[in-house]
C-alpha cells in the first residue's frame, strides 16, 4: 500500500477499502486487452476518476491483476520466453528502537538484498545515526541504503545529520526536507545524491 499509518498522509483503512473497490471492479470488468498501454495512465485499461486513490495504487493493482489473469502479456517485453527475466528490488525498512543491526543485516543477506529503503525522521538524529553506523558495519560494503525521510526534517537538523552518516554506505536520500534550494548546499558540503518524490508532485 503506497500508505502506511505514520509514514505517509492518508488514512489506510479507508485507502485499503478503496483497493478493495478497485479490486471487486476489475474482476466484474470485461477488460479489452487490446487497449493495454503501459505508456498511458492505468495502462489505459481503467477510469481512475471515481476511485480516489493514488495512480501508483491503481496501477500496482492493475499489474498484480494482469500478472495473475494474463501473464503472457509481459513476455513481449523480455526476450525468451520471459521467465528467465530478473528484476532486483530494494528492500524496506521501518527502524525502531528496539531493531539489532547483526539480525537486519544478516536477514537482507539471506533475502539477497543488495540495497534497502530505510524510513528515517521517525527516531531521534541521534539514534537514527547510531544505527545507520552500526548498520554500515555489519555490511561491510555488501549492501547500500537508500533513505527516505518524508521532508520531516528541519534544514538544520538535516545538515548536522548528512554531515555525520557514511557518506559511502548510502545510495542516495529521498526528500529529507521541504527546502530543495538548500539540498544543494548539502551535496556541495557532502557530496550526497538526493533522490525527489514529494516535490514533484508539489511541481518544485
Amino acid at each position: 500500500l503506497p500508505f502506511i499509518e505514520g509514514i505517509h498522509s492518508g488514512d489506510p483503512v479507508k485507502n485499503l477499502e478503496l483497493l478493495q473497490k478497485l479490486s471487486t471492479q476489475l474482476l466484474n470488468k470485461n477488460i479489452d486487452l487490446k487497449n493495454l498501454d503501459f505508456k498511458k495512465s492505468a495502462f489505459n485499461l481503467f477510469d481512475i476518476a471515481d476511485v480516489g486513490l493514488p495512480l501508483f495504487a491503481i496501477e500496482a493493482a492493475l499489474l498484480s491483476w494482469l500478472e495473475k489473469t494474463n501473464p503472457e502479456i509481459f513476455k513481449n517485453f523480455f526476450k525468451g520466453d520471459g521467465k528467465s527475466v530478473s528484476i532486483p528490488v530494494n528492500g524496506l525498512f521501518i527502524p525502531s528502537p528496539k531493531d539489532d543491526p547483526k539480525a537486519l543485516v544478516a536477514s537482507w543477506k539471506e533475502k539477497g538484498f543488495k540495497t534497502v529503503k530505510v524510513k528515517i525522521g521517525n527516531l531521534s538524529i541521534k539514534e537514527e545515526l547510531q544505527l545507520i553506523w552500526k548498520l554500515f558495519k555489519e555490511a561491510n560494503n555488501s549492501i547500500k541504503i537508500r533513505l527516505d525521510g518524508n521532508q520531516k526534517f528541519s534544514n538544520e537538523d538535516f545538515f548536522f545529520f548528512a554531515k555525520n552518516i557514511p557518506a559511502e554506505f548510502i545510495d542516495y536520500i529521498e526528500d529529507p526536507i521541504e527546502d530543495v534550494a538548500f539540498l544543494e548546499t548539502i551535496h556541495e558540503e557532502t557530496k550526497l545524491s538526493f533522490a525527489f518524490d514529494e516535490q514533484l508532485k508539489k511541481g518544485n
